[in-house]
């Protein structure tokens, strides 16, 4: 979760500060952003998982938590750059409309999108626990009314226009739609594992312990080759081994 959400974030940041003429986010705005979203994430060890999830023991798949990010992080930045798209050439924002108005789109789908992919089924069908919702409604909350008091000032907010509020809510709301509609594909390596189908081992059946058998098998066998210094050092013990066994022979004949 954290881990797509990062990627993503960086990977807008990135691409809008090359191509934008201002910083598309300023640092004490950037800092607030991931202190709100950490503040959302407080009630993530007091939710439960689904019933299929602990039917059987399970194993830490890293290829399916590079899978997660690889796809809902694009995903996340894909609609960061339209919105950066509607702000720059259909409401023609300034700066620090601008920054006010990502900072809301960037909230608003980094934690409302923690509904959605906390679990494998529907988000309606499969409710988070009290404190994970209080934690995260409450950051919203606060994200969301934070740029229009007088607090906001302090960060450099300014009040946008309605209809670019509008305009990305709109956003936010087929940016969670496809979330939903992509998670199967995110998911599906941790399916496959649970439901005991065969898969491929970049697939699911990933673990540290493949990981480490896997260096093994290409270090181990470098490390064993011997050197010149070691090859040279090996004759010269050979050498002095048949010596000492010549006298031995030679003692033991007399």
């Amino acid at each position: 979760m954290g881990a797509s959400s990062n990627f993503g974030n960086m990977l807008s940041m990135a691409v809008a500060s090359i191509a934008l003429p201002f910083l598309p986010m300023l640092p004490t705005q950037i800092l607030l952003n991931n202190l709100l979203y950490d503040l959302s994430e407080l009630g993530i060890p007091f939710d439960g998982v689904r019933r299929e999830a602990t039917a059987r023991p399970l194993v830490w798949d890293m290829s399916g938590l590079i899978r997660f990010a690889a796809i809902m992080g694009p995903l996340s930045s894909l609609f960061d750059f339209l919105t950066f798209g509607v702000l720059v050439f259909v409401f023609n924002a300034s700066p620090v409309e601008f920054r006010t108005t990502w900072f809301l789109e960037s909230m608003a789908t980094q934690i409302l999108v923690i509904f959605i992919i906390r679990t494998n089924g529907r988000p309606w069908l499969d409710l988070p626990r009290p404190a994970l919702a209080a934690s995260s409604l409450a950051a919203l909350l606060i994200a969301m009314v934070l740029p229009f008091t007088p607090v906001g000032g302090w960060f450099g907010f300014e009040a946008p226009p309605p209809i670019m509020l509008a305009g990305i809510g709109i956003i936010v709301i087929v940016y969670l739609v496809s979330a939903e509609l992509l998670k199967p594909l995110a998911v599906r390596s941790r399916q496959a594992l649970e439901s005991g189908r065969p898969h491929h081992f970049w697939n699911a059946d990933f673990t540290m312990e493949k990981l480490i058998d896997t260096v093994e098998g290409i270090l181990l066998p470098r490390l064993r080759k011997p050197t010149r210094a070691s090859q040279r050092y090996g004759r010269r013990d050979r050498c002095r081994r048949k010596e000492a066994g010549g006298r031995a022979l030679s003692s033991a004949k007399e």
